[in-house]
Order: structure tokens, then sequence, then C-alpha cells
């Protein structure tokens, strides 16, 4: 086998540098900063910053070793409602949210995410960063992926409980404001985050 061969083509290791400049660029000052203000998650977010250490592209999907995801928590504007869709794939009520697309900003994606899934926007379009959080998506062979980590970034959002949206059906199957405590079991400090409000 020649050299030429052996050696990955010169478009993915430019994608794969500027995925993992984008990484130490936008992603490990956010997460540098919430471990300045939340020193006691630096054990449950090491996978995290492992990742970014060993220049792990955590914008690729397909990335078995985790990868970037951001959830909008919408809330009301008195925080005694969150909109929560239920997840096709997961059977479960979720914060709408999603994977980030390279380049993309995590908050930039739960914005777009809560769009795309609810038809919902913030008002004002304002967010704040309110938790990050590492958890394991169940493996899924019909989509040929293994059991793996989402880095998930969960922003804070305040929305109107008049408006229903425009649910997609595709990875929907419903969604619906519902009262604050439905959060407390998946999301436990953005709902002690909402309760402090």
């Amino acid at each position: 086998m020649s050299a030429a061969a052996s050696e990955p083509p010169r478009q993915t290791l430019r994608t794969r540098l500027i995925h993992h400049l984008d990484a130490l660029t936008h992603i490990a000052p956010l997460v540098e900063d919430w471990l300045d203000n939340n020193p006691t998650q630096a054990t449950a977010l090491a996978r995290l910053t492992g990742a970014i250490a060993r220049g792990e592209n955590i914008y690729d999907r397909r990335h078995m070793g985790g990868h970037l995801t951001a959830s909008a928590i919408l809330a009301s504007p008195d925080r005694t409602q969150v909109f929560l869709v239920h997840i096709r794939a997961l059977d479960r009520w979720l914060a709408p949210g999603g994977h980030v697309d390279p380049g993309e900003m995590p908050q930039e994606a739960a914005h777009r995410e809560l769009l795309e899934e609810t038809g919902l926007v913030a008002h004002p379009a304002v967010s704040t960063l309110t938790d990050i959080d590492v958890h394991t998506i169940p493996a899924r062979p019909s989509r040929n992926e293994g059991e793996h980590p989402h880095f998930d970034f969960r922003y804070l959002m305040t929305g109107n409980p008049e408006q229903s949206g425009d649910i997609d059906r595709q990875e929907i199957i419903s969604g619906c404001w519902k009262p604050v405590e439905a959060i407390k079991q998946d999301y436990p400090r953005v709902y002690a985050a909402l309760r402090r409000s």
C-alpha cells in the first residue's frame, strides 16, 4: 500500500482541524467559564473537557466518543410552566433540542432546534446558559449507532404559554406546556434555577 493511499484525504484533515479549532476557540471558553462558576461539576464534565483537550471532533454527530447538543428550556414568564416535546426515538418528554452543527455555537443551536422542532421562538430572543450536562444516549441499531454521550448545553428562554407551535412530527410525537415540576428528574439543575428565579 502506498503512503498516499493510507493518508486521509486533505479535505478531511482540513475539516477536522477547523472543527478542532472551533471547539478550542468557542466551546472550551464556554466550558471554562461554566466550571469557574460551577466547580462542583468538574468531574461530571470530565468526558467533555477530555474530548476537547484530545482534539476530538465533538461537532461530528457520528463521533461515538461524544458530540455537542443543545437544549432549549422554554419557560413561561412566571417560571411555572415549561414547553416539552415527546421525543419519538426515546419515547420520553424532554426539552426541544438537538445536535450542534459544525461551526455553530450551542446557543444558536438551541434557538434553531426550538424553532425547527416546535415552531416556537423565545420572546425576547435571549437565552441564558443554565446547565451543561453529559448524558448517555442508548444504542440505536436501526441507525447503526452505538451507545454514546451527548455534551448538552442547556439554555433557559422565555416563551408565551398562549403559543402552541407547529410540531415536527417526524421526530416529535407531541409537544405542550407542562408544570415546571415535569423537568425535575431529567433537568435537576435547570429545575433548581427556575425555582430560584
